[in-house]
């Protein structure tokens, strides 16, 4: 197998690669877990709570630089509790 230098007109080739810039948002996402899903009008408490980093920019952002590309973020943080 054998990667082209150029992959079309104007693109770089994987060893030319400029950084990729995210610009989005960033999240605290809450996780409930619950025994079940609720039927519809009920309402059922949650055993466990979670804080996880997210929002849909960041997440873009974090998955591009696990896979080893140059990656940079740019986002706005919150002036709540979760910053």
């Amino acid at each position: 197998l054998s990667i082209p230098s150029k992959i079309g007109p104007g693109i770089a080739s994987l060893g030319e690669m400029k950084p990729l810039v995210v610009v989005g948002s960033a999240n605290a996402d809450f996780v409930l877990s619950v025994d079940r899903l609720p039927c519809p009008g009920e309402t059922v408490s949650a055993s466990a709570s979670d804080l996880f980093p997210g929002g849909k920019g960041a997440n873009q952002a974090a998955a591009a630089a696990r896979l080893g590309h140059e990656t940079i973020f740019i986002g706005q943080r919150g002036a709540d509790a979760n910053g």
